[in-house]
């Protein structure tokens, strides 16, 4: 059984919570980016055989394209987590309850709407399945988060 969370009712709204979602997706995001960046450019150069001091200078030259990076991560970080964090307080309602099935249905929805998002800005060809199955990939690591969280929080 799903177990459920019951929480004060919020007197803000989904304002703060959307608000809270876009500045951790910001910050989450341009982390992200900037090492998954730094490793691929470290990966390429050790993968061509570049010494380590070069390495390291190949990494510092490379800073344009790791800010930018960065950049794009924190937008579509922040993008999901504003959104998910929109969907998730409006799907509860007033129910006031954190539970795994609205939890899964916000992710599935955010994951969806990104990925039409960004095919489209990336001038990607859309493929249904893949954003489909990406998703509900997604909703499923929401819900096993929020899983977790409530099972937990009595520890």
């Amino acid at each position: 059984m799903d177990p459920v969370v019951r929480r004060p009712a919020r007197e803000s709204g989904c304002t703060v919570l959307v608000a809270e979602g876009v500045y951790r997706g910001l910050y989450v995001g341009f982390l992200w980016g900037t090492w998954l960046t730094s490793s691929e450019v470290n990966h390429q150069a050790k993968k061509n055989g570049v010494a380590l001091a070069s390495r390291l200078s190949l990494l510092l030259t490379s800073y344009p394209v790791i800010l930018s990076n960065a950049i794009k991560a924190s937008f579509a970080f922040s993008s999901f987590f504003g959104l998910f964090s929109l969907l998730k307080c409006n799907i509860e309602g007033g129910r006031r309850n954190e539970s795994a099935k609205t939890t899964f249905l916000a992710g599935t929805i955010s994951g969806v709407g990104l990925g039409l998002l960004f095919a489209r800005i990336y001038g990607e060809r859309m493929n249904w399945r893949n954003i489909v199955v990406t998703g509900l990939i997604t909703g499923g690591i929401c819900a096993g988060g929020q899983y977790w969280k409530n099972s937990h929080s009595g520890l």
